[in-house]
């Protein structure tokens, strides 16, 4: 299938649409809503930020001229067809090579958001009594707790004296025990979860700032976020290089063909 497909509800004529192109329009336009929200963050944050974009930017222009000069070089009757080949082969790869390196981006991606996040959490801040104070009587509260267990660690995330608590590793310990062992992870995360949106809410103008940074930074409802640009733009290259890996293999094979029907010719004629 080519990349360029004609859309359903094109107009007199019909609209060609790349899409590939167009995945990668969203990569840059999500990756261009996220910046301005880290300007002011640690450096490690904005250069987890650069291996995201950066792979992206290249991973586009790879692509784009991987299919201008791989169209040239095929349509090119003055190379011989296997310089052709040679050559686009060496384009398709060089590409791909660019295309892969948004694997690192994603893991980049996915570093970055779990640094915002951590930022963004509710901190504690008293002395080191009062913090033991506060932990032992979330571990009372809990072992009070006969029935939900969730329920009842929910409710102290969005309580100002214990959420700090509860969103840190005392919140996932006292799980233990109360919930499956598979169950720890994904349920204090939920509860950590409740604890980001509450310092939303109640926070202070910074801590309100750094939690919509996340919100921004991991995507909410139609903006994928980090990830999804990094996504986007995968899905976008190979829309572009598939139908390009394509045409070069028919030369190659057509080479191969003509090969063999040479050898072939050559051994009748002895």
């Amino acid at each position: 299938m080519s990349d360029r497909q004609i859309t359903p509800n094109a107009g007199v004529g019909g609209v060609v649409h790349d899409h590939g192109m167009d995945l990668f329009d969203v990569a840059d336009k999500t990756l261009g809503e996220v910046r301005p929200h880290l300007i002011g963050t640690s450096p490690i944050a904005s250069k987890l930020f650069d291996d995201v974009a950066t792979p992206v930017n290249n991973a586009r222009n790879a692509v784009a001229s991987a299919e201008r000069d791989i169209t040239r070089l095929l349509e090119d009757d003055r190379i011989y067809p296997a310089g052709r080949f040679k050559d686009a082969s060496k384009a398709l790869a060089d590409a791909q090579t660019k295309v892969d390196a948004l694997k690192q981006a994603g893991v980049a991606a996915s570093l970055l958001n779990k640094m915002l996040t951590e930022d963004a959490m509710p901190k504690f801040e008293g002395t080191a009594d009062e913090k033991r104070e506060i932990a032992d009587e979330v571990r009372d509260i809990m072992s009070r707790s006969t029935t939900d267990h969730f329920q009842t660690l929910r409710k102290l995330a969005t309580d100002p004296r214990y959420v700090a608590h509860v969103a840190s590793p005392l919140g996932r310990s006292v799980l233990i025990g109360r919930v499956e062992d598979r169950q720890v992870e994904s349920t204090h995360e939920v509860i950590r979860n409740e604890a980001l949106v509450w310092v939303g809410d109640h926070g202070t103008e910074a801590q309100k700032r750094a939690v919509e940074r996340v919100a921004v930074a991991q995507g909410s409802g139609d903006r994928g976020g980090l990830l999804g640009a990094v996504a986007a733009a995968s899905v976008g290259a190979q829309m572009k290089l598939e139908p390009l890996a394509a045409r070069v293999k028919a030369l190659g094979d057509r080479l191969v063909y003509e090969e063999a029907r040479r050898v072939r010719e050559v051994g009748r004629a002895r």
